[in-house]
Parts: structure tokens; C-alpha cells; sequence
């Protein structure tokens, strides 16, 4: 499954005031970290800011975790707090639908990208003709109005096939994210 984009990336944004040159300098602040917010950004979050060997709760004065990003975003733009931590393609949505209100923010730091999530099956497990079925009904699922109602619920744009580089893509940021032991 993917989203406009490929890849998911975090991003810590502050306000364009803030004086901030890194998530270091966030200690003892609010930040936001919406609900719903996807793996890569808890990964991020836990592991690079503001570094491995601080954990996030004891490092920033309070999470709060909004129901939205849009309201998450709106809450560093009123500098209700100091930062966000949300994708860069809800941060793009933000900026088509809150022109005004993105141009006061700032991108402090981001993660590097993450490949999108995928939908796997156990080969043998599931008949050809089923498998076949479910790929077919997936990749056309923006045609329909149902299909674009769970999409949306989904927050993906489409599902697309895999790209023969995503393996390769995996490996990489298992380097860089490896499990928690």
C-alpha cells in the first residue's frame, strides 16, 4: 500500500520562530505526536529523537496526542507547543489545506525515508485464483467510490505493486532500525 508518495519520512516541526536548531534543544517541551501516527514516526521518535540513550517521555515535558495531525500541526502554529512529529505527506496535506498556517512552520529535522507498507502472503497458503482476485480488486480499489471510501479510511492513496528495488529497501533501514532486542 502506499500514499501520494512512496516513502514515509518523519519530520519534528516547529514553529518558523522557534529558535531550535535541533530536537536537543526541545528538551523540557510539549510535543505533539498525533494518534494514528504510523511506525516510522514512533521509530524515529524513540530511537533518533532526541537520541537512543534518552527515552522520549523523560526527555520532553508531555506528548499529547491529538486526534488529527491538522489539529496536532495547529497546535505549534497557535505555539501551544514547541514541536510535531508527523509524516511528510500529512505535512504536505496540511500545507494544500492550511496554506497560511503551514508557512509558519519549519521542518527542525527529519527521518530518513522509510519504505511504504505492504500487504504479504504466505505462498501454498491461499488458492492462485483468490490471491489473484484480492491483487486485482487492490489495485483497482481508487476506481470505485467504495473502494476510495477505504482508501481514505486507510490513509492511502492506492495500492500499487511492488517495486523490485523494496526489498534492497528494507534491508537498509533494518541497518539503521534494527528490531528492539
Amino acid at each position: 500500500s502506499v500514499r501520494e508518495k512512496l516513502h514515509l519520512r518523519a519530520c519534528l516541526v516547529v514553529h518558523r520562530d522557534s529558535k531550535a536548531k535541533s530536537c536537543v534543544e526541545l528538551k523540557g517541551e510539549m510535543l505533539v505526536l498525533p494518534q494514528r501516527s504510523r511506525l516510522p514516526i514512533h521509530l524515529y521518535l524513540e530511537r533518533d529523537c532526541p537520541s537512543r540513550a534518552s527515552k522520549p517521555k523523560d526527555f520532553f515535558k508531555r506528548i499529547v496526542a491529538p486526534a488529527s495531525v491538522e489539529s496536532g500541526l495547529d497546535y505549534v502554529v497557535r505555539k501551544r507547543a514547541a514541536a510535531a512529529l508527523v509524516d511528510h505527506t500529512d505535512l504536505d496535506q496540511y500545507k494544500a489545506s492550511k496554506p497560511q498556517f503551514h508557512a509558519r512552520l519549519r521542518i527542525l529535522q527529519q527521518s530518513v525515508l522509510f519504505p511504504a507498507g505492504v500487504i504479504i502472503y504466505q505462498p501454498g497458503k491461499l488458492d492462485a485464483s483468490i490471491v489473484s482476485a484480492v491483487r486485482r480488486s487492490l489495485l483497482s480499489a481508487g476506481s470505485t467510490t467504495r473502494g476510495q471510501q477505504l482508501l481514505r479510511m486507510c490513509r492511502i492513496s492506492s495500492f500499487q505493486n511492488v517495486t523490485a528495488e523494496y526489498e534492497s529497501e528494507l534491508k537498509a533501514i533494518l541497518k539503521l532500525y534494527p528490531p528492539s532486542k
